[in-house]
């Protein structure tokens, strides 16, 4: 039987614990007053709500210096797609007309700056009745 004393190993384990949270709280703290803490909604976010309440667009202009900061509020271009129930190749074109639009900054897409794709699906517009489907994307080659 026990006398009392704590194991090496729960002795260890409690330590370990205790560190851990001794170390995330140190860093919390250290970054409370930086601008680290909030950043994205601060500088991205905030920004666009401010100019949204103002009657103004939160899509900044191509000239805008703020595009180059990385704190621009910015989404990619969109293309609506009908998914046919048979197997169908879809190319979707960097510009010109067939080109995807509706993203903010509003340009064509650079296929030497691309480091990838979302897909995204959402029911149309309007629609009563939603399904699931299994929708398989391969054979993604940019041209």
């Amino acid at each position: 039987m026990s006398t009392g004393a704590l194991g090496w190993s729960r002795t260890m384990s409690t330590a370990v614990v205790v560190a851990a949270a001794a170390i995330s709280l140190v860093a919390l703290l250290s970054i409370a007053g930086s601008d680290e803490l909030g950043w994205d909604f601060r500088y991205t976010y905030l920004r666009a709500a401010e100019l949204v309440r103002n009657g103004e667009s939160p899509y900044p202009p191509l000239d805008d210096a703020v595009l180059g900061s990385g704190t621009a509020y910015v989404y990619p271009p969109q293309l609506a797609v009908t998914v046919p129930a048979t197997t169908t190749t879809i190319q979707v074109p960097y510009f010109g007309p067939a080109a995807p639009t509706g993203g903010s900054p509003a340009i064509s897409v650079d296929p030497l700056r691309l480091v990838g794709v979302q897909w995204q699906f959402t029911t149309a517009a309007g629609a009563e009745n939603s399904c699931s489907v299994d929708i398989t994307i391969d054979n993604v080659r940019f041209f």
